[in-house]
């Protein structure tokens, strides 16, 4: 969003409240406690078919997002309506993911800490527990820039 919206829409209240809950981590919280959702797996499910489906408007998780975040849902549809291909969205979410870890956050640790051996999984980074606080502040300093 940040890269195809405007600075002004951006400002939207309901978009950074957006922003602020995928930041926090507390997203999957939000549609426990607000939407007939029971637990974070759920939650999570609704966001994958939310974000990589089809998006019908009559579909069970897509009215919860909508009620909740009307413009998020609208950006949404729109942008795979203007790509003329719904799992467009996907790639270009799992192009800035995999962006994120191998070309800022692994090549950070890599050319800062070459001694700390690491692999991914996925989406996640394993390396020996020692290390976690600069794995960790590396991460985080990448995911502040990312998200602010």
């Amino acid at each position: 969003m940040k890269r195809e919206l405007s600075p002004t829409k951006l400002t939207n209240p309901e978009i950074t409240r957006y922003f602020g809950l995928v930041k926090n981590g507390l997203i999957y919280e939000e549609f426990i406690n607000k939407c007939d959702i029971k637990n974070r797996d759920e939650a999570k499910m609704m966001m994958y078919k939310v974000l990589f489906g089809t998006n019908g408007d009559t579909k069970k998780y897509n009215k919860m997002f909508h009620s909740l975040f009307p413009t998020v849902y609208k950006f949404i549809k729109d942008y795979k309506r203007a790509k003329n291909n719904y799992k467009t969205l996907s790639h270009s979410l799992q192009f800035l993911e995999s962006d994120f870890i191998f070309n800022k956050v692994i090549k950070h640790l890599m050319k800062s800490n070459p001694e700390i051996k690491i692999f991914t999984v996925h989406d996640s980074i394993c390396f020996p527990i020692k290390h976690k606080k600069i794995v960790t502040d590396v991460f985080e300093y990448y995911k502040r820039n990312l998200l602010s």
